[in-house]
């Protein structure tokens, strides 16, 4: 199989240092202009990824070579549209064409089907129904300081969720993949073994505890999120190695957190929202939480500086999408203090997340 979105195809980034190392250089010049045009123009690739997503190529192809006829049958799509779609795709290393109009998976593509181990299918599909449509806005929110995606859909993103299940679907799905590309990450880098019960605050699809409960048999979890949200991730999980040792618990984390773990887990959640909110997300937990318990942040930790960051265009998403932000690690520690909990130990342990662990204070 070919590689995929090599930098000479998407644009190496960063970019080169100051203006002054490439002046008087006709190539570096060239190169970096060309950069830049990819940069410009990655909504083209961002766009094809998309659609290949929600059309279910990936899962159409399988494990072997497909004619461009067949899936087009298949996804209801114009023959010649969808093989240009594909053509780009493969020039991407997405997708790889035999040469006889027919097109078969690469390491890349199969990121994209539904059922991969991680699976990229719910951001793309995310990305598709919501994202495109609030980014183009962005001078929106840099203007009136509000979500871009409250001026284009009507209301917040979860409001909307609530009443577009689909968009909320692809939404767990997403969130669903973000854990599975670090989850092994975390227990890696965290032992769970001391802690009975494990409760995920916005644990949405359950992906992290489920790679909690599998490499600690001893371990039983719960969700807490929105009832809708815990509905769907039960149903999920019936008749799995799982069920009988992960619940859920309905509930608002703006309004309450339930009482009963020894381990409470916060993932990629107080990104999606502001300061004054995730204080009283963290003071709702403090409130059921006694000495011996724990607290354990899994978010992005902005860095310092000129330092290349995914969290850094993460913190730019939560600005157009929900209002949030991405935080530095001053930040949570000034946040946890003022909820009334000690910061035991600060731990990146992946480009997307670090961990933050905590007790309550004294």
């Amino acid at each position: 199989m070919i590689p995929a979105l090599t930098a000479q195809q998407t644009g190496s980034w960063p970019l080169t240092g100051p203006v002054d190392s490439v002046q008087g250089s006709t190539s570096q010049t060239t190169a970096l202009v060309e950069s830049m045009a990819r940069l410009i123009n990655s909504h083209r690739i961002t766009g094809v990824l998309c659609a290949a997503a929600r059309l279910g190529l990936a899962d159409l192809i399988g494990n072997t070579a497909m004619p461009v006829a067949e899936l087009a049958s298949a996804t209801g799509c114009q023959p010649t549209a969808l093989y240009r779609v594909l053509r780009a795709l493969a020039s991407l290393g997405v997708f790889e064409e035999t040469g006889d109009g027919a097109f078969r998976n690469t390491d890349a593509s199969l990121l994209l089907r539904r059922d991969a181990e991680p699976s990229l299918y719910g951001l793309a599909c995310m990305t598709s129904r919501m994202h495109l449509y609030a980014w183009p806005e962005l001078l929106h929110s840099l203007q009136t300081g509000k979500p871009a995606f409250n001026k284009v859909f009507g209301s917040g993103i979860f409001d909307y969720m609530a009443d577009h299940p689909e968009a909320s679907e692809a939404f767990d799905r997403a969130m669903a993949g973000y854990t599975e590309v670090v989850a092994d990450a975390i227990v890696d880098a965290y032992d769970f073994s001391p802690f009975a019960q494990v409760i995920d605050i916005g644990g949405g699809a359950g992906a992290l505890l489920k790679k909690v409960l599998t490499r600690y048999p001893n371990v039983r979890g719960a969700i807490y999120d929105l009832e809708h949200v815990v509905t769907r991730s039960l149903e999920s999980i019936k008749d799995t190695v799982w069920e009988g040792r992960l619940s859920g618990i309905p509930g608002n984390f703006l309004e309450s957190a339930p009482p009963g773990g020894d381990l409470y887990v916060i993932k990629i959640v107080l990104c999606d929202w502001q300061d004054d909110d995730v204080k009283r997300i963290l003071s709702n937990v403090r409130n059921v939480m006694s000495k011996g318990q724990r607290l354990l942040i899994v978010d992005a930790i902005l860095p310092a500086g000129n330092t290349p960051s995914f969290a850094k265009l993460s913190d730019i998403n939560m600005m157009v999408i929900t209002g949030g932000k991405e935080r530095t690690e001053e930040d949570f520690r000034q946040l946890l203090a003022a909820t009334g909990f000690d910061v035991v130990s600060v731990n990146p342990i992946h480009e997307w997340v670090g961990l933050i662990d905590a007790v309550p204070c004294d």
